[in-house]
């Protein structure tokens, strides 16, 4: 917004009508012409001055390059132009070294533009798009999908960061979490040079985007308990300082197992020197207020919390999902993503859901979920032919059975379907089950009993 006070206001009316007076009596007088030419010459002058102050107290968000996220963070690192604290100081500098993690042909980047960056409302003749409309019947017209989405989603963005108990400006929104995998990869590693450390087992995702961008990959494997080796991963770091970035799944898939945050805040502290990506896709099912990462952004500007609306929210078909961060690193990832890259659908949707009436619904879902957990686990309980059932914090359980890839196979052409993750460390012979309504988990006991007793047959 350009702002001129009363001050200026006043110069540049005066400067105005100095030169349409002097501009009316003519161009023979030269008092005349040089008095003309100074009121212009003002009023050019102070026109751009009134724009340049405007601008350095308050750029427009939209052309908040990568450049100038850089030139700010080393400002206040600096000292920039007011004292600051010893703590400031501290934050200003973590800031930095993570900015210092972005591949260095990322800050040469100019983030793609359009007309629709300004101005949203009126007649738009910008985009190219199809005035007319779609060809889809009328009652399907009303979400204007003729016109392309919100780029930037800032009032679904307000409306989980009050969920989140977060600031707008420390959120991204992408096309489920993996858009934010893939972007993270991209922005931090460089491809052929660079490695990201995992935990297996863990999310397959990872090692996907990595392998497509050309990423190393370290790998530091969860006990048999499935509990962080921090040590390790701290020793793996310092032996390979081409890791930019640690991927941390909690609770995990397919552990079921939520990483402490003490856990996590030990990751952070030892590896400043990388990004720590919290994956909480299953965090609503583990009383989400207490334990998420969320709650480490303000401190650690390393830290990334990788968050969906698939899962416990129920919108798997709709592909939301965000990563919550330090604003300044939230900034590049938004400087980066394609333009429009949340459809007009997915955004409705989502808008829908944060409602309290529905957020009750949710909260009530995850109630009856976690219900039923309890049910489906006592009920495996009392089948001698379940080795183990692993403690879960998530909307599945993982436990282990002998034969159980021939048992899940059997199962699935018989119409229930489950997973089969023996083949994962730590994984033996297990089976990964999701928890689903009363009638489908008891349609999976009443079969699994009959499976397992037709290749193990009736434990005593």
């Amino acid at each position: 917004m350009i702002v001129i006070t009363e001050k200026e206001l006043t110069l540049l009316a005066g400067a105005g009508g100095l030169a349409l007076y002097a501009g009316k009596q003519g161009p023979k007088c030269p008092f005349h012409r040089m008095l003309f030419a100074a009121s212009n010459l003002v009023l050019l002058g102070g026109g751009v001055y009134v724009l340049w102050r405007s601008w350095s107290q308050s750029p427009p968000a939209f052309w908040c390059s990568l450049q100038t996220v850089r030139k700010k963070s080393r400002e206040r690192l600096s000292g920039g132009k007011k004292a600051r604290g010893e703590d400031a100081k501290h934050q200003d500098a973590r800031v930095a070294a993570v900015l210092d993690l972005v591949r260095p042909n990322i800050w040469e980047l100019e983030p793609y533009r359009c007309a629709r960056d300004d101005y949203s409302e009126g007649i738009l003749l910008d985009a190219n798009e199809n005035s007319f409309g779609s060809a889809l019947p009328p009652e399907d017209r009303v979400l204007e999908l003729e016109r392309y989405p919100d780029p930037y989603q800032q009032p679904l963005k307000e409306k989980i960061a009050v969920f989140r108990n977060v600031r707008p400006e420390q959120i991204f929104v992408g096309v489920g979490s993996d858009e934010a995998i893939d972007l993270i990869m991209r922005v931090f590693c460089e491809p052929g040079r660079d490695q990201i450390l995992v935990t297996p087992p863990t999310y397959g995702m990872y090692k996907v985007s990595a392998k497509t961008n050309d990423v190393g990959i370290v790998a530091v494997p969860l006990t048999p308990e499935f509990a962080v080796r921090v040590p390790e991963v701290l020793q793996a770091v310092a032996v390979s300082p081409r890791v930019k970035v640690i991927f941390l799944c909690s609770p995990g898939n397919p552990t079921a197992k939520l990483v402490p945050l003490e856990v996590v805040e030990q990751v952070l502290e030892g590896a400043s020197g990388c990004m720590v990506v919290v994956d909480e896709a299953y965090v609503d099912f583990a009383n989400a207020n207490a334990v998420s990462a969320c709650q480490l952004v303000e401190k650690y500007p390393n830290c990334l919390v990788l968050q969906t609306l698939s899962k416990a929210f129920g919108l798997a078909g709709i592909r939301c999902g965000m990563a919550i961060g330090h604003p300044a690193v939230i900034q590049v990832l938004n400087n980066v993503k394609a333009p429009y890259n949340v459809s007009q659908l997915t955004s409705h949707m989502a808008h829908k859901v944060f409602t309290a009436e529905n957020l009750a619904v949710l909260q009530q879902n995850v109630s009856d979920i976690l219900k039923e957990k309890t049910r489906v686990v006592e009920a495996l309980q009392g089948l001698p032919a379940v080795k183990k059932i692993h403690p879960s914090d998530t909307n599945f359980i993982l436990f282990e059975v002998p034969r159980a890839q021939e048992i899940y196979r059997d199962m699935a052409e018989a119409g229930v379907v489950a997973r089969f993750r023996g083949h994962e460390l730590h994984c033996k012979d297990c089976i990964r089950l999701t928890i689903g309504q009363a009638h489908e988990n008891d349609s999976f006991l009443d079969l699994f009993k009959k499976t397992t007793e037709k290749y193990l047959g009736k434990y005593t």
